[in-house]
């Protein structure tokens, strides 16, 4: 039975990135307010992110801003970060890091660099937990008549990391782009760059893990080669952050050990495995379902005394007191039962790829990555409505498409076995999709979650 339990191994924060906002400061110096500003426009801004090292970046922001009014103005600049700014947390780690030497915080104005000081965010808000308090660099910036400045800010941070015990991942990145929105007027132009480290997955579909990408906003453009996504913004008053996350589930010797434990569960000398037993072999821990049969296969050749090649293989079967690991073996060396189970479990596999294909090409091919991770452990995910907004593709149809699947799949998660050919093969090809006959409803989460979603849709127009 799978263990619905959320363990992190290490966080860290990756909310680190914003534009510059104007601030209000307390004279004593205690703390500052965000506020807006009616005379100063952030014209323009362009930030690149490249990558140091692993998942650790450099950044740089560049903006133009104009006083529009016939005042001199002095101006309290402010660039927000979270308490965790990016340093790698590690459950018992109670000091604490100088912020200033953490990210290595530069402001320049004109060309030249600024003193910049670190002051709390006083503002009262719900939406910012107490544990993750923001804190800000202030500096101040005077404005002639009619002055235009050019500001940069220059700084490091990290990316969010997370893992659990079922071997779920996720990675994120947020530049903050709405504080730009407290500026008088749009911003005219944007340009928001961000290099992929080399180190995390690209978008997949494997016998060892499932990947996504999710961008918000989804309209940012992606070299793959490069693995840069760009978003550029014309007369642009945000509204919403800057985000990617990259999200999986990934497969390791611990979830291939208890397949291995099934496995030798079934199997009885002189008699094969059937392919509905091949089939059911799928379901425990969201395991890949072409995954399982390479662990059945290999299971058998270990149980026969086939020694590996492969260092992964040797490692896993070295577990078990059984493994006595003799010569290579062929195929035809197998007993008769071990080859029959093998050709059923091609058979299996072979009717999975062609599942896998068709679903491909259908009208919900583009969300297989997508669910297989979510829905893996919807709990982790909020369906709220404000939340299914930052979910959805940008194109209309696709939206139809994506609310309908969502509202479906806390069905499929409960077991619900569907009518509508292709809302069950999209579901069969997830690994986590168990149909039961004795399908027993929803519980009261998943209900209110279903119900969001279909509000959304009355939304839309789509009911």
């Amino acid at each position: 039975m799978k263990r619905w339990v959320f363990v992190s191994t290490f966080w860290t924060v990756g909310f680190l990135l914003a534009n510059d906002t104007a601030v209000w400061e307390y004279p004593d110096g205690s703390g500052v307010i965000p506020m807006s500003e009616d005379g100063i426009q952030m014209v323009a801004e362009t930030v690149i992110v490249r990558v140091k090292k692993d998942t650790r970046v450099e950044v740089e922001a560049r903006f133009t801003f104009k006083n529009h009014s016939d005042k001199s103005l002095k101006v309290t600049m402010g660039f927000p970060f979270y308490e965790n700014w990016g340093e790698m947390w590690e459950p018992g780690f109670n000091e604490i890091p100088n912020a200033k030497d953490s990210l290595k915080f530069v402001s320049i104005v004109d060309g030249k660099e600024v003193q910049v000081r670190i002051r709390s965010d006083l503002t009262e808000s719900e939406n910012i937990p107490i544990w993750n308090k923001r804190f800000f660099f202030v500096w101040d910036v005077d404005f002639a008549p009619g002055q235009t400045r050019r500001l940069i800010t220059r700084y490091q941070t990290d990316w969010d990391k997370w893992y659990n015990v079922d071997a779920m991942f996720g990675y994120t990145f947020t530049y903050i782009t709405t504080t730009g929105a407290a500026w008088a007027g749009r911003i005219e132009d944007a340009v928001i760059s961000i290099e992929i480290p080399k180190k995390l997955p690209k978008p997949r579909w494997g016998e060892g893990s499932i990947v996504y990408w999710r961008l918000t906003p989804p309209e940012a453009s992606l070299n793959p080669e490069s693995t840069r996504v760009v978003w550029h913004f014309t007369n642009w008053e945000p509204e919403e952050d800057i985000s990617i996350a990259v999200l999986g589930q990934e497969y390791n010797i611990y979830h291939e050990a208890l397949i291995v434990e099934e496995v030798c569960s079934l199997v009885v000398e002189g008699r094969p495995l059937t392919e509905d037993e091949i089939r059911n072999l799928f379901i425990p821990y969201g395991f890949s379902k072409r995954g399982v049969i390479r662990v059945l296969i290999n299971t058998l050749y270990a149980k026969a005394g086939h020694r590996f090649k492969e260092k992964e293989w040797d490692e896993l079967f070295r577990q078990f007191d059984w493994y006595k690991p003799k010569k290579a073996l062929k195929f035809k060396d197998l007993p008769e039962s071990y080859q029959k189970t093998i050709e059923a479990a091609k058979r299996v596999e072979e009717e999975q790829i062609a599942l896998e294909e068709r679903v491909r090409g259908g009208p919900y091919g583009e969300f297989m990555n997508e669910f297989a991770v979510v829905f893996f452990y919807p709990y982790y995910w909020d369906f709220s409505e404000t939340k299914i907004e930052h979910m959805l593709p940008p194109e209309k149809e696709k939206q139809r498409a994506w609310l309908r699947l969502a509202r479906n799949a806390f069905y499929a998660r409960a077991g619900y076995k569907f009518e509508d050919k292709e809302l069950a093969e999209f579901f069969s090809v997830m690994p986590w999709y168990n149909p039961n006959a004795e399908f027993e409803g929803l519980g009261m989460g998943e209900a209110e979650a279903v119900l969001s979603i279909l509000r959304y849709e009355e939304k839309l127009g789509f009911r």
